[in-house]
C-alpha cells in the first residue's frame, strides 16, 4: 500500500478504471492492486506519491472520461489518445487541472459548446485532440451530469436518479408533455460540488430550486440564457464570487433568492432590468458597494431584503418607484445619508427595516402617509431632532423601532399607543424576518407562501393589476 497522501488519488484512478473498461486494457499492470500508484502501467508520481504523468496512450481505453479525474490536483501531464473506444464529452471539471500537457488525438471524445473548457484547452502549451465539438446535451445527460457533479450519491432524496425511468418521475423533476425538463426542485438534499454550467442546456426549465445545501463555487452565468426562468433559488449555499451581471437578463424572472451565500463585490445594476421581479432576497452574504438606483426600476418588485453588513452609500431616492413594495429590509449594512422624504409614497409599504446602519438627520414626516406600514424599525442609527407627529398616520403600527437613535424630546402625544416605548429604550432584537442568530426565515423553500402573503394583503385594486405574482404562485404548486 502506498502512503496515505496518495488515497485520492488512488480512488479516482479506480473510477477510471471502471468508467474505461480496465479489466480489457491492453495493458492494465498494477491496476487491479494494492501495489504504490507508481507501479500501476502509464503512472508517474511525485515524492509524496501523487499522480503527476498519466500515460494511457493506445492502450484500448473504451468508455467515457470520469469528472473525477480534475480531483488529482497534482497532474500535470494527459495523454488518452489512440484510444478509439474514449467517447463523450470532455468533463468541464478539468479545467481545473494546472496541466501543461494533454493529448486526446485518436479518440471521439469532443469539446462541449459550453463553459470554460474551450479556453483552458488553449492555455496548455503543449496539447493534440480530435477538433469534434459535441452536440447539445439532452436532458437526461444533463441531469447525470448534475447528478455526479453534486455527490448525488449522498443525496438525502433520489428516488429514480440514473434509472430509466421517464425524467418526471425522478425526484424533483419536473417534464412537460414532451417530456423536457421544466422545474428542479432538490432544496435541502445535501447537494454538494459546484453547479454545473450545463444546467444552462435546459432550454425549457422555468424553475430551480437548489436552496438549503452545500453548494460551492460561482453562480453559472451561463445561467442567463435560461430565457423562460421564472424561479432562481439557489439561497442557503456556500455560492462565492459575485453576482453574474448577466442575470439582469432574465426577463421572465419572478422570484431571486440567493441569500445566505458568501457572495461578494457589488449589486450588479443590471438586476434593475428585471422588470418581471416581485422577489428579490440578497441577505446574509459579503455584498459590498453602494444600492444600485436601478433597483428603482423594478415596478413589479413587492419583497426586497438586502439586510446584510456591507452595503454603503446613501439610500437611492429612486426606491420610491417601488410603487407595489411592500417589504424593504436594508438593516445592518452601513448604509449613510438620510432618509428619503420620497418613500412616504410607498403607499403599500408593509415593513420598512432600516435599523442598525449609520442613517443621519431627521425622521422624514412624509412617513406618516405610509397607512399599511406594520414594522418600521429605524434604530441604532444616528438619526435626531424629534419623532415627527405625523407618523400618528401609521394607524397604529405593530412595531416601531425609534430607539438608540439622537433623537430629542418625548413621544408626541399624538403617538400615545406608543405607552411601552421610549425615544432611546435599548432594544436589541433582530430584524424582522430573522432569527435570533440572524439568519433568514427559510421563505425561498416556499416561493408561494411568500406570494400568497402578498396576495392576501393587497387591495382589490391593486391585485387586479399585478398578475405575475399570483400566477407565478400557481406555477409554483
Amino acid at each position: 500500500m502506498g502512503p496515505l497522501c496518495d488515497e485520492d488519488d488512488r480512488e479516482v484512478l479506480t473510477s477510471l478504471c471502471e468508467a474505461t473498461g480496465g479489466p480489457d486494457w491492453t495493458n492494465s499492470e498494477g491496476w487491479r492492486g494494492d501495489g504504490p500508484l507508481a507501479t500501476w502501467h502509464g503512472v508517474d508520481t511525485d515524492s509524496l506519491g501523487h499522480v503527476t504523468t498519466l500515460d494511457l496512450s493506445g492502450n484500448g481505453l473504451a468508455g467515457s472520461v470520469p469528472m473525477m479525474l480534475a480531483r488529482m490536483t497534482g497532474l500535470t501531464s494527459l495523454r488518452l489518445g489512440d484510444n478509439p473506444g474514449l467517447t463523450g464529452a470532455l468533463p468541464q471539471s478539468l479545467s481545473r487541472l494546472s496541466l501543461r500537457e494533454f493529448r486526446y488525438h485518436g479518440t471521439e471524445l469532443c469539446v462541449p459548446r459550453d463553459g470554460d473548457l474551450r479556453s483552458w484547452l488553449s492555455s496548455i502549451p503543449s496539447r493534440e485532440g480530435t477538433g469534434l465539438e459535441c452536440p447539445p446535451l439532452t436532458d437526461r445527460e444533463v441531469l447525470e451530469i448534475l447528478y455526479e457533479v453534486t455527490g448525488g450519491a449522498r443525496w438525502t432524496r433520489k428516488r429514480n436518479w440514473l434509472t430509466d425511468r421517464p425524467l418526471g418521475e425522478w425526484h424533483g423533476v419536473e417534464t412537460n408533455a414532451e417530456g423536457r425538463v421544466v422545474a428542479l426542485t432538490l432544496n435541502a438534499n445535501k447537494l454538494t460540488g459546484r453547479i454545473p454550467v450545463e444546467l444552462a442546456r435546459l432550454s425549457q426549465l422555468s424553475r430551480l430550486n437548489l436552496s438549503w445545501n452545500g453548494i460551492a463555487g460561482p453562480i453559472p452565468l451561463e445561467l442567463a440564457s435560461l430565457s423562460g426562468l421564472v424561479h432562481l433559488i439557489l439561497g442557503q449555499n456556500n455560492l462565492r464570487g459575485g453576482i453574474p451581471p448577466e442575470l439582469g437578463r432574465l426577463s421572465n424572472l419572478v422570484i431571486l433568492y440567493l441569500d445566505g451565500n458568501e457572495l461578494t463585490g457589488p449589486i450588479p445594476p443590471e438586476l434593475g432590468n428585471l422588470s418581471s421581479l416581485v422577489l428579490l432576497d440578497l441577505k446574509q452574504n459579503e455584498l459590498t458597494g453602494p444600492i444600485p438606483p436601478e433597483l428603482g426600476n423594478l415596478s413589479a418588485l413587492v419583497f426586497l431584503d438586502l439586510w446584510g453588513k456591507e452595503l454603503t452609500g446613501p439610500l437611492p431616492e429612486q426606491l420610491s418607484d417601488l410603487s407595489v413594495l411592500q417589504r424593504l429590509n436594508l438593516a445592518t449594512n452601513r448604509i449613510t445619508g438620510s432618509i428619503p422624504a420620497q418613500l412616504g409614497e410607498l403607499s403599500r409599504l408593509d415593513q420598512l427595516i432600516l435599523g442598525k446602519n449609520e442613517l443621519t438627520g431627521p425622521i422624514p414626516p412624509e412617513l406618516g402617509r405610509l397607512t399599511s406600514l406594520r414594522h418600521l424599525h429605524l434604530d441604532e442609527n444616528e438619526l435626531t431632532g424629534p419623532i415627527p407627529t405625523r407618523l400618528r398616520g401609521l394607524s397604529n403600527p405593530t412595531q416601531l423601532r425609534p430607539h438608540e437613535n439622537e433623537l430629542t424630546g418625548s413621544i408626541p402625544a399624538e403617538l400615545s399607543w406608543l405607552t411601552n416605548l421610549s425615544v432611546n429604550e435599548p432594544r436589541r432584537e433582530p430584524p424582522v424576518g430573522t432569527d435570533s442568530a440572524g439568519a433568514g426565515q427559510p421563505a425561498q423553500t416556499d416561493p408561494a407562501g411568500a406570494l400568497r402573503e402578498w396576495a392576501d394583503r393587497a387591495d382589490s385594486a391593486g391585485a387586479g393589476q399585478l398578475v405575475q405574482p399570483g400566477a407565478a404562485a400557481a406555477r409554483w404548486e
